[in-house]
């Protein structure tokens, strides 16, 4: 039998985006605006720019979003309680320490690992 597909609210309440080493407000409020407009509301933030981050100014309609991010000193604690973790990166110039995937590679690994088993 065919699994159903994941409703967005039982995927949002699952689903984190961590932000790390965040320098930019305008990337900062960005993200969290995306994130509130799809309905996501889990943000966990690692290293940020503390001056940027609370009063991201392009979080138009986010700023409950903001305020309620979570802090971490590492990436590691960030991701503690998370079964499946999901990067994207700049990755040119950069030693990386896990494999790097094509994007529809990893959709399609998220979307099993978010599919309620049959």
């Amino acid at each position: 039998m065919a699994r159903k597909a994941p409703t967005v609210s039982s995927v949002a309440k699952r689903l984190f985006v961590v932000l790390v080493a965040t320098r930019n407000p305008l990337n900062i409020g960005a993200a969290a605006r995306a994130m509130s407009n799809f309905g996501f509301s889990n943000l966990r933030v690692v290293n940020s720019y503390e001056l940027a981050f609370r009063e991201a100014r392009s979080a138009v309609g986010a700023a409950a979003l903001l305020k309620n991010a979570q802090e971490y000193k590492s990436i590691a604690e960030a991701v503690a309680d998370c079964s499946l973790v999901v990067g994207t990166t700049a990755a040119h110039n950069r030693k990386l320490d896990h494999e790097l995937r094509a994007l529809d590679e990893g959709a399609i690994e998220s979307v099993r690992n978010f599919a309620p088993a049959a």
